[in-house]
């Protein structure tokens, strides 16, 4: 989707998507449930190119839901929860950005719990009118002057056309509300 502001310039402009931006994210192996309590261990959570952040597990947060309360309030720029499918309970852990730059690295130092990569952090690929663009986000503002750009879907080689135009609605409605405004006057 489109929006435009007053001063966008009239145009008409070629939008093709390639992919979306998309966050990084992990699941750890499966444990009976959320409260199962788990042997003390540590991992390291790194986002992008920040420095590596160990996460203790002790007896304040030795459960699945304890970690990930542990982890979402230590304000890595993460965010855990537990996810539960039919071999049992899971921590997940997903970038709150998404983007290259946010693509996320957990290793296990020690740890009953052992991780795999669920998703990578990609930036979004798209063209304007043939020029090539990247973002760490799905939202593309100002790449053209005024014009945003909210990217909902990629569909590589389909080309979307983006007219941008002077919004005569609004002519209208204020030329009938100075007519009406002069017609109360004069009466």
């Amino acid at each position: 989707t489109a929006t435009a502001s007053n001063s966008t310039p009239v145009g008409s402009h070629t939008i093709v998507v390639n992919n979306l931006a998309s966050s990084s994210s992990y699941y750890s192996t499966a444990v009976a449930s959320s409260t199962t309590v788990l042997a003390a261990g540590a991992f390291t959570i790194q986002v992008g190119s920040q420095p590596a952040a160990t996460i203790t597990i002790d007896d304040t947060n030795n459960t699945l839901d304890g970690l990930a309360a542990a982890i979402t309030n230590a304000n890595l720029g993460v965010t855990a929860s537990v996810v539960n499918d039919s071999t049992g309970a899971r921590l997940a852990i997903v970038s709150n950005a998404s983007g290259a730059a946010s693509d996320l690295t957990v290793n296990n130092a020690g740890s009953s719990l052992s991780f795999t990569k669920g998703a990578t952090g990609t930036d979004a690929s798209l063209t304007i009118d043939g020029v090539p663009i990247s973002s760490a986000g799905n939202t593309i503002a100002n790449s053209v002057a005024g014009l945003t750009l909210n990217l909902v879907g990629a569909a590589p080689g389909t080309q979307v056309q983006i007219a941008v135009s002077p919004d005569t609605t609004k002519v209208t409605q204020a030329v009938t509300d100075f007519v009406t405004a002069y017609n109360t006057i004069i009466q």
